[in-house]
């Protein structure tokens, strides 16, 4: 089975949260930092998980709070994926799957051509039988076995469709296949949702050759004029539904003065990440922050009997020995002491923190923009550069 993986720069860009990415015979989408990190841990599992993905930049979170009008406290990176051994992840400190959702829903089979609904939390495996077709009817030429009498290896695997819909608020959601096959009829169906829909091809060119067909009562329609402007009109009389589907099926919100246009889900124009970029030099010499990485000097710190009262003087004494001036020591201690009290504290608690980040993203639908943000951040340091988003791989 061929591994779904990409570059850890590709976490980013192009592949970031709420775009979707081909993966063999599926189509995921990134899902939002809510649940970054895929992991779930506790103690000294989770704090390492933490210290792989969360980046702290204080001048890019205010510039961003600002600008969004929304606190940001911190930010995250992709991490690297766990290698694997044959079909199992090796336990590997710091590093874990990207999460993802399924998306678009609607998947079809490649041999009788049913189109099928299949769940955004659905998991990948080589013989997910939510994946395979269960179809007990025949096939659309009316030759062969129904697919759902064969066995699960032999059956075909879903493919999912190629078209959706987004709206130039940055919402997207599937394609409405029942409601566009009997939108132009006047029977009463309700053999959308139950397996009655079928999508296959017939000699005309182009879009017109695309068909979509409810075999419960006979209606069917294809897929000229999906991609007009406003043709979708009649189907979303209220407007957009507002669907984000990296957010899960909850993250829905009101956009009523768009109507929703027919993209295909992988074009140039369904999604554009818009990167920030911000270089953070650390304040002070490397030889001070030599000091502080000192697990002996964190000992003794974390032994003190108050650490507010007592960590000025203790630092001054270290860093006079050490030749390094004892004032800019202590600033810098300041500087992270926060972040190394709440690791203190995440330790002893053996709590579960809940990351909440602003995630966002952009959507361009007929030359039309809406403002998102996805973010990159370069760390440069005194002796060496790091980039965030290196040749590693992440997986989903």
């Amino acid at each position: 089975m061929a591994r779904n993986e990409f570059r850890k720069s590709q976490g980013v860009v192009p592949f970031g949260v709420g775009a979707t990415v081909d993966f063999e015979n599926e189509s995921l989408m990134s899902a939002g930092l809510d649940v970054w990190p895929s992991e779930k841990a506790e103690g000294a599992a989770w704090l390492k998980i933490m210290e792989a993905t969360q980046i702290a930049d204080g001048r890019l979170a205010r510039r961003l709070s600002s600008d969004l009008k929304r606190k940001i406290e911190f930010f995250l990176s992709p991490t690297e994926a766990p290698e694997l051994t044959g079909f199992q992840p090796q336990q590997q400190p710091g590093r874990v799957f990207m999460p993802f959702v399924r998306f678009p829903n609607w998947y079809f089979c490649p041999r009788c051509r049913i189109l099928k609904r299949i769940a955004w939390n659905t998991q990948s495996s080589p013989n997910a039988a939510e994946l395979k077709c269960s179809n007990m009817g025949r096939r659309v030429e009316g030759k062969g076995d129904p697919c759902g009498s064969l066995k699960i290896s032999r059956r075909p695997t879903m493919s999912p469709v190629r078209f959706v819909v987004a709206c130039e608020n940055g919402h997207i959601s599937d394609f409405p296949w029942s409601r566009w096959a009997h939108q132009n009829s006047d029977k009463d169906c309700d053999g959308g949702e139950n397996g009655s829909l079928y999508l296959y091809s017939t000699p005309s060119a182009g879009l017109a050759g695309v068909v979509v067909g409810c075999v419960k009562c006979n209606s069917n329609r294809s897929m000229a004029g999906a991609f007009q402007k406003d043709v979708l009109h009649r189907i979303f009389p209220s407007g957009c539904p507002g669907e984000r589907p990296w957010l899960g099926p909850k993250g829905v919100e009101e956009c009523r003065d768009k109507i929703p246009q027919t993209i295909q889900r992988g074009a140039s124009n369904a999604y554009f990440a818009k990167v920030v970029s911000s270089i953070l030099i650390p304040p002070y010499s490397a030889q001070i922050q030599q000091i502080l990485d000192r697990p002996d000097i964190w000992a003794e710190i974390e032994s003190l009997p108050t650490v507010d009262g007592s960590v000025e003087p203790f630092l001054r004494i270290k860093a006079k020995n050490l030749g390094v001036d004892p004032t800019l020591s202590f600033k810098q201690y300041e500087s992270v002491a926060p972040t190394a009290r709440w690791m203190q504290k995440a330790m002893s608690c053996r709590r579960k923190y809940v990351i909440a980040m602003m995630s966002t993203r952009h959507m361009e639908v007929l030359g039309r923009q809406s403002l998102s943000v996805t973010i990159s951040i370069r760390r440069e340091f005194p002796s060496r550069t790091i980039r965030i988003g290196s040749d590693n791989s992440s997986r989903g």
